[in-house]
């Protein structure tokens, strides 16, 4: 199963014309886990997201022949059907912890995607509970949609950033702008964090490589697996390090936590001017695009695969677009 998995993700990697090889080798490692491990098995739920990771990536849409109508079937609803199952399945065996938030978060991105707010907002709150914050931790029912002074063990994981950077773009669209500075000052806070404890300890926040239990609680916990006669099957998560290609959390570069930070400065920069605030804006611009050239310094030096290079070239025209599309003044920005 680990083989398919590797043989999927090299096969997903390497462009748009061998994704479906992507998604045969992932859907076979999905049956061998499935036949071997039982179909409640956190390891099925991580091949799921796996394989609903390359659905995503290829997003298109296939004519299908259910009992003999022609149905055009997208790749984003196939990822969500799948993101969902292995929620599900990583919630039973497992429980709150990154990996579940994660895929919570994937869900989020593709409801946002598709412009279904509500539903977006609602697995980020999840995502953003499963990664350590208190339950129900964004407010959407009262008139302020922000953290709670109860912040859990995790609400510094350095994929809150994400998490929160998604509230932020879902509060903007709904045109909540003091709700959506407040998600993005949050991302800020995540990045300074989890800077300041690498230079410090040279470890990211709650990393893989953390000894402390209580912060890595889907490694050390035991989990209890409920397999298919429906009796309880009590093992260590502990045995399931050793396999590292299933793990669905990604590990994140410089490059994408300075890319993180510069659209998050280029988002707080409108939600301010929305807000009147222009000497606020200003500055966030300013602070944007000054992060956005540190990007294009570290997109030269990283080492990063192509297609991530890809992605993140795309990501940082983008951002000197939109910047050039702000009413700041050219001479702002020197150089």
């Amino acid at each position: 199963g680990l083989v398919q998995v590797q043989m999927g993700t090299a096969s997903s990697s390497d462009g748009r014309h061998v994704l479906y090889d992507g998604i045969r080798d992932m859907r076979t490692a999905v049956h061998i886990y499935r036949d071997s491990l039982g179909k409640r098995h956190p390891s099925v739920g991580r091949a799921l997201a796996k394989l609903a990771q390359v659905y995503e990536k290829r997003n298109s849409t296939e004519t299908v022949d259910t009992n003999g109508v022609l149905v055009k079937q997208r790749d984003s609803d196939q990822a969500m059907a799948l993101y969902n199952y292995s929620a599900k399945i990583i919630r039973n065996s497992i429980g709150n912890g990154p990996e579940l938030g994660y895929v919570l978060k994937c869900i989020g991105d593709l409801h946002q995607r598709d412009r279904r707010y509500p539903q977006a907002m609602e697995a980020y709150s999840a995502a953003s509970a499963a990664f350590g914050g208190r339950n129900r931790q964004v407010r959407v029912s009262s008139s302020r949609t922000v953290m709670t002074n109860e912040e859990g063990d995790g609400c510094y994981h350095p994929e809150m950033g994400w998490v929160w950077f998604g509230i932020g773009q879902v509060l903007m669209k709904k045109r909540n702008w003091a709700d959506a500075q407040d998600a993005l000052e949050f991302v800020l806070i995540v990045i300074a964090e989890n800077k300041r404890k690498k230079e410090i300890f040279g470890m990211t926040i709650f990393s893989d490589t953390s000894t402390d239990a209580s912060n890595n609680r889907s490694h050390y916990s035991p989990l209890r697996r409920p397999v298919d006669d429906g009796s309880v099957m009590t093992y260590d998560a502990e045995s399931l390090q050793s396999e590292i290609e299933l793990q669905v959390v990604p590990k994140r570069t410089e490059l994408d936590e300075s890319c993180l930070m510069a659209q998050t400065q280029l988002s707080m920069g409108t939600a301010q001017a929305e807000q009147g605030w222009r000497g606020k804006a200003k500055e966030s611009y300013k602070e944007a695009h000054h992060v956005a050239e540190r990007c294009i310094v570290l997109l030269k030096s990283c080492r990063v695969s192509d297609e991530n290079r890809s992605r993140a070239a795309l990501n940082i025209s983008s951002m000197f677009e939109k910047l050039g599309d702000t009413q700041i003044q050219s001479e702002d920005f020197p150089g």
